[in-house]
């Protein structure tokens, strides 16, 4: 007779465990429910060119342009407060890249720079473009060709696509 209501007792715990876990449960599934949407929502302030490799190549030519032509209101426009590139094996901020083409310029250098073979990576807010810079470098009357690999990432914020990060890969071989 001692074992019936042991099991009442017990039983009767049970449920009251399992009616203390139906909350927490609940606040569970609300929880997951709100980071898997999450994202989702997310994607709907995306920016309806991501997967445009036409836009991003356009983007990037801009920025050769402008640093080519030392336009730094447009250069300031198309990079971010926190860019960084690399290239000839030193890491640059905005002004510093700019001031150094500015300085190659005085010193009678100019480039002419291309995206060519390009590959897009892109989620939401940012994207990487990957491409072979086919360019030249002319210094005085001489003009030589140069290529190497590139890889330039963007981020989406105020309302455009702004350089992030630049980066060289390798050495400029001459053609």
């Amino acid at each position: 007779m001692s074992a019936c209501p042991k099991r009442k007792e017990q039983s009767s715990a049970r449920q009251s465990v399992a009616n203390a876990r139906i909350p927490t449960i609940a606040f569970a599934a609300a929880v997951t429910t709100v980071l898997v949407a999450a994202p989702v929502a997310a994607n709907e302030g995306c920016p309806t060119s991501l997967n445009q490799m036409a836009a991003f190549v356009g983007l990037q030519a801009d920025v050769f342009a402008a640093l080519e032509n030392e336009d730094q209101p447009a250069w300031q426009r198309l990079t971010t407060r926190d860019f960084v590139a690399f290239e000839g094996g030193r890491r640059y901020g905005r002004t510093s890249l700019f001031h150094a083409i500015k300085y190659a310029h005085g010193a009678g250098q100019h480039f002419s720079w291309s995206v060519t073979s390009p590959r897009l990576e892109a989620a939401c807010t940012v994207a990487t473009l990957i491409y072979v810079n086919q360019g030249s470098i002319t210094q005085g009357s001489s003009r030589f060709s140069v290529s190497w690999l590139e890889t330039v990432t963007f981020r989406y914020a105020e309302g455009q696509w702004r350089v992030v990060l630049w980066s060289r890969c390798g050495r400029a071989s001459a053609d």
